[in-house]
């Protein structure tokens, strides 16, 4: 019985896969690199700054809490991602 069963284990191990050499990889996306306007950096810097100079001890948590989650929602996606990835208190 156990020789019939390692026969067995044997010939499924050992069959090999054919892949069809027909498939061409698809052509990678090309990749734009777009530059913002300082205008712009200095719109967001300065509404930053604003946001945060909001933020006072003396306020409710709940209306700080609120002045951070318009900070991090104005910040760019990388960076919040990257303040979710190296956070110590985020969920993995």
């Amino acid at each position: 019985m156990t020789a019939l069963l390692k026969k067995r284990a044997l010939a499924e191990f050992s069959q090999t896969l054919v892949i069809p050499e027909t498939e061409v990889p698809p052509k990678p996306k090309r990749l734009r690199i777009i530059k913002k306007s300082a205008e712009s950096f200095e719109e967001t810097s300065s509404t930053l700054e604003t946001e945060i100079l909001k933020l006072d001890a003396e306020k409710p948590a709940s209306e700080n809490f609120q002045i951070i989650s318009r900070i991090v929602s104005s910040l760019p996606t990388s960076v919040r991602h990257m303040i979710h990835h190296y956070n110590p208190l985020s969920p993995k």
